[in-house]
């Protein structure tokens, strides 16, 4: 079976992004952020601003959402056609789930100068040690031939070179990875923990290196919920775009200014719900600067309607 493609000539968009979330299980802020960030669809735009959407962009998504819950990093999915895509959630499809399924019980690593784990301490953490490597052509064959549950690297610097390979690497295995490292930059770190890498910097005690390794139960349901009734947006960006540019009768650019700080607090707003959490109270933390800048908002969009009628400014509908 093959995912039509989004340039498919019967295939027109139909879809707006509020369909598209309750059909794939995607927040609607989400979707934007997978756009934005990784380019994962490229929607169609109506001729008020709207995204459209095929629907091999809904079935690419449905499969995205599917893997991710399964544990791929959206950073690994996201170069991916949606055929590869199709063909990983097929391949993976009859795999078991839930925390048995990623359980550690055997291990492969590499190091570049000192071999990152001892054979009677994997053994003591009933896990399985197939093999240690300072070679990484080796490595790679040997991990891509015995699929382990888990890899573990050890170098003394992340180098480019030496994270696209892991990160190839990776792409092609169902398994954990830690990469203990003594120097990186802070650009590669976030690179390697988008793509689902867990990086560790030297010294790592053992003890801490198997309980990164230790079994993931299924994600918990959010303690947090976002809030569910914000104030909705009185003007979408056409609006704010035709209201800046309407003259006034009077020497005084409020109009225009109330209009930048509108498109600000709709960013920031879009910003707080979309930003990575941490844990319970990072999202805490984000949910309220979400809500403070709906409400401040709101304030401001009644302010501009407010001067627009003392200015006799016709409020776009």
């Amino acid at each position: 079976r093959t995912l039509k493609t989004a340039n498919s000539e019967q295939e027109q968009p139909k879809f707006r992004i509020g369909a598209v979330s309750k059909l794939t299980g995607v927040p609607v802020d989400t979707l934007r952020a997978w756009e934005r960030r990784y380019q994962i669809t490229t929607p169609t735009r109506s001729s008020s601003s709207a995204r459209l959407y095929r629907d091999s962009d809904v079935e690419k998504l449905r499969t995205i959402k599917r893997l991710v819950s399964e544990g791929y990093a959206i950073g690994t999915l996201a170069p991916m056609s949606a055929d590869e895509l199709l063909a990983l959630a097929e391949e993976h499809a009859e795999a078991p789930r839930g925390a048995e399924a990623r359980t550690i019980r055997t291990l492969i690593t590499y190091g570049d100068n000192e071999l990152p784990i001892d054979h009677t301490v994997a053994s003591d953490n009933g896990v399985e040690m197939l093999k240690q490597y300072r070679s990484w052509a080796a490595f790679e064959a040997a991990a891509l031939e015995s699929n382990p549950d888990a890899v573990v690297v050890c170098v003394a610097g992340l180098q480019p070179e030496r994270v696209n390979a892991l990160l190839s690497l990776v792409a092609r295995l169902v398994a954990r990875a830690v990469v203990i490292y003594g120097f990186a930059a802070s650009g590669t770190l976030t690179r390697l923990t988008e793509a689902g890498v867990m990086p560790l910097r030297t010294p790592v005690s053992d003890e801490l290196l198997f309980k990164m390794l230790a079994p993931v139960a299924e994600p918990a349901a959010p303690t947090i919920a976002l809030p569910t009734s914000l104030p909705p947006r009185r003007f979408d960006e056409e609006a704010l775009t035709q209201l800046a540019a309407t003259p006034t009768v009077v020497e005084c650019e409020c109009p225009l200014h109330l209009v930048d700080i509108i498109r600000n607090l709709n960013n920031f707003e879009m910003y707080s719900a979309e930003c990575l959490h941490r844990d319970d109270k990072d999202a805490e933390i984000h949910t309220m600067l979400r809500s403070v800048t709906a409400n401040a908002r709101a304030h401001f969009e009644q302010a501009l309607i407010d001067v627009a009628e003392h200015e006799g400014i016709a409020l776009p509908e």
